[in-house]
């Protein structure tokens, strides 16, 4: 899969062995589609709401989301806190 991503493209997560999700940026992606639906590969495109989840995409991103995170959870108490958190 790694030699069809063009640059803006990421394997996004390694979900079993014939299996994987891609991200990217949305016109390499469209690109991407069409040429494995064309090699009769299985693809499911799964609207994000334009964001390119577990990519280097949303890199800027990860220092602001902590610190909502870290706020958000001094609200909480320690057992709902448990359960709250991935």
């Amino acid at each position: 899969m790694e030699s069809r991503l063009s640059p803006g493209t990421y394997i996004a997560c390694d979900n079993a062995p014939n299996s994987v999700t891609v991200s990217g940026h949305t016109d390499q992606m469209i690109r991407l589609i069409a040429e494995l639906k064309k090699c009769d590969v299985f693809v499911k495109e799964i609207h994000s709401a334009g964001i390119a989840p577990h990519s280097p995409l949303v890199n800027g991103a990860a220092a602001k989301m902590l610190e909502n995170i870290e706020a958000g959870s001094k609200n909480m108490s320690a057992d709902r806190l448990k359960y709250s958190m991935f």
